[in-house]
């Protein structure tokens, strides 16, 4: 095997573990959520129902998060899932759609729906760690929002040159002041230091 498949095949196996430990934590998050419980007032189908119109304006991260809050009420309803899933799809947040699509059919008992949605799933699961980035980049700059530079930092991590490290950096400082809590500042400041570390081992290599 050579040096390139050996990467190609840890990049895989580190794309695999973080699908499996994103698939639990949503079935945590999902199960810990009563059957139509309600936030504030608004039940799931309050939250559907803006989520299909933000979709249909193709506002697709405000129906990301509204169709989110919806399987969170409502876990037993797969609709939810499945369109919270496309909705991320569009917004460019590709593993996370991919997480909450591979839900949606664990759940779905209407075989040709589950069959219509595999089409959309199919090329989720072959991503490659370069799409996983561009796709990122792009949301980023289309969806400021969502501040989703955490999620983009990781991924450039993945791709593993110097190059790509250098613009996690970038990304982990703007995580930094775009935290809205301690625990995602934390998170940003621990990504932050790991990339630095990474940046001076390859300075020293180079000084060797």
């Amino acid at each position: 095997m050579t040096r390139t498949d050996g990467a190609a095949v840890s990049s895989s196996a580190r794309l695999a573990a973080h699908a499996r430990c994103a698939g639990r934590l949503l079935a945590l998050v999902l199960l810990c959520v009563p059957l139509r419980a309600q936030a504030g007032g608004e039940d799931a189908q309050h939250f559907a129902e803006k989520g299909a119109e933000a979709f249909k304006a193709a506002q697709y991260w405000e129906a990301a998060v509204a169709f989110e809050k919806a399987a969170q009420l409502e876990p037993g309803n797969p609709k939810n899932l499945r369109y919270a899933g496309r909705a991320w799809q569009e917004v460019g947040h590709l593993r996370k759609a991919l997480v909450l699509l591979e839900a949606y059919l664990k759940i779905e008992p209407d075989a040709a729906l589950k069959a219509s949605a595999e089409e959309k799933i199919a090329p989720l699961r072959n991503l490659t760690p370069q799409q996983h980035v561009d796709a990122l980049t792009a949301a980023l700059v289309k969806y400021p929002q969502a501040r989703m530079e955490s999620e983009a930092a990781k991924a450039y991590e993945e791709l593993g040159d110097e190059a790509a490290f250098k613009k996690a950096a970038e990304l982990w400082e703007v995580a930094k002041v775009r935290a809205s809590s301690d625990s995602e500042r934390m998170v940003a400041e621990n990504g932050s230091a790991r990339v630095a570390q990474r940046l001076l081992g390859a300075d020293r290599r180079e000084c060797a």
